[in-house]
């Protein structure tokens, strides 16, 4: 009797799942159909969303670059009150100063990058919708 109920209560998932999935909107058939009708568009748009991401990662590492060149900067001033210009920790803290701020320049760089790259693919999808 048990592996009766349990059998039953699996067909009754399998069935309520074939359900859910054939009452979901079917937006990926439609995408793969709109990939096949219009491939620059699908690409366009993969592109768009690839520069997304990567202007999302590349802000992420700019605020953690950003974040590092302040506590550098905080430590150089800190140093050069306490020590004096001429000594070795002073220096040692101007040499991380100097490479946080490379750092921080390195991604502000490709943050802007990447957005001014996601402009032109998002303004490629635009144009690609109008021509359809």
């Amino acid at each position: 009797m048990n592996r009766t109920k349990i059998a039953a209560f699996a067909i009754g998932l399998s069935l309520a799942s074939m359900a859910a999935v054939a009452q979901a909107d079917d937006s990926t058939t439609n995408n793969a159909a709109n990939a096949i009708e219009h491939p620059e568009t699908a690409l366009h748009t993969s592109e768009a969303n690839s520069a997304s991401k990567d202007v999302q990662v590349d802000s992420q590492m700019k605020k953690e670059a950003k974040a590092r060149l302040d506590q550098a900067k905080k430590d150089y001033e800190a140093s050069l009150k306490d020590n004096g210009a001429d000594s070795s920790v002073t220096k040692d803290a101007k040499k991380r100063l100097s490479n946080a701020r490379k750092e921080y320049h390195k991604y502000a760089m490709k943050t802007t990058k990447a957005a001014n790259d996601l402009q032109e693919d998002n303004q490629k999808v635009s144009n690609d919708k109008a021509t359809q």
